[in-house]
């Protein structure tokens, strides 16, 4: 929101845009898939389709899990509306390392596992596009492209 100067209502559009913007090309693309030969065709067609499998898992799996909406993740994914907390005072920075956490107050020592722990799980859309592009170059491998 800081980043773009939008409200929060601007925020969610945008990421409506988005989302459909990242869908549609996606659709595009698996449509005008090149042909190698009938062999290679299937597996990159099931591996994209897998792909796509994975993207829905993670959707349904934010509704099913209670880290984002508690227990009430069902009703949520039905209705599609959500109560928002009330505004933080404060804002932490985007990304903290352990060296910044020591340096603002020498009393909180952060080891090393815990921070990897809190990296993992605060930024966990950054943890996910690693491993599908991890999973893309080992398929690339795997079929030879």
């Amino acid at each position: 929101m800081n980043e773009k100067g939008i409200d929060l209502d601007g925020a969610l559009d945008w990421v409506a845009e988005y989302h459909e913007q990242i869908l549609s090309e996606f659709q595009a693309q698996y449509q005008v898939l090149p042909s190698w030969d009938p062999t290679i065709d299937l597996r990159v067609k099931t591996y994209v389709e897998r792909l796509a499998y994975f993207m829905r898992g993670i959707d349904c799996w934010a509704f099913q899990t209670e880290r984002y909406f508690g227990t009430k993740g069902r009703e949520i994914q039905e209705q599609r509306i959500v109560d928002l907390l009330p505004k933080a005072k404060a804002v932490a920075p985007f990304m903290i390392t352990p060296t910044e956490l020591t340096w603002q107050n020498e009393s909180f020592k952060v080891s090393t596992c815990q921070w990897i722990h809190h990296l993992i799980y605060s930024h966990m859309s950054y943890f996910i596009l690693f491993w599908i592009v991890v999973m893309c170059l080992f398929a690339a491998k795997l079929f030879g492209l």
